[in-house]
C-alpha cells in the first residue's frame, strides 16, 4: 500500500473587494493587477521589474496599470520611512485594498446600480 501525501497551501483563494473589482473607472489591466496584488503576502516588496516577469505584458503595461491604481487611490508613495536603524530616508510605497481617498470629481464612481 502506498500514502501518497499532497502538499497544501494555508489559503490558496483570494478574496476580493466585489466593489473595486467591478469598478467602471479602472481597465482590465489594472483589475488584473489589483487581484494579483491582493494575492500576494501581506508586506510583500513589489516593484515594477518584479511584476514584468511575472506576466507576459510588459513593463509599459504594468506601468500604466500601476500609474492608474496610483490615481484612484490603491497606490501611495509615503516618503521619509525610518529604516531598521531609525534612519530617514527613501520611501514606501502602500497598496491599498479599497482606495485611500475617494473621486471627489464623480463620488458615484464604482457604485453599482440595478437600472
Amino acid at each position: 500500500m502506498a500514502i501518497i501525501r499532497i502538499a497544501k497551501r494555508d489559503m490558496p483563494y483570494v478574496m476580493i473587494d466585489r466593489e473595486q473589482i467591478q469598478r467602471d473607472d479602472l481597465s482590465w489591466k489594472a483589475k488584473g493587477l489589483y487581484a494579483y496584488l491582493l494575492s500576494l503576502p501581506d508586506h510583500w516588496a513589489i516593484n515594477t521589474r518584479d511584476l514584468t516577469t511575472r506576466a507576459s505584458d510588459g513593463e509599459t503595461v504594468v506601468r500604466s496599470a500601476l500609474k492608474e491604481l496610483r490615481s484612484k487611490g490603491f497606490i501611495e508613495t509615503v516618503p521619509n520611512v525610518r529604516d531598521k536603524n531609525g534612519h530617514l530616508g527613501g520611501s514606501e510605497t502602500l497598496f491599498f485594498e479599497r482606495p485611500k481617498h475617494r473621486d471627489v470629481e464623480n463620488p458615484h464612481v464604482g457604485v453599482h446600480r440595478d437600472v
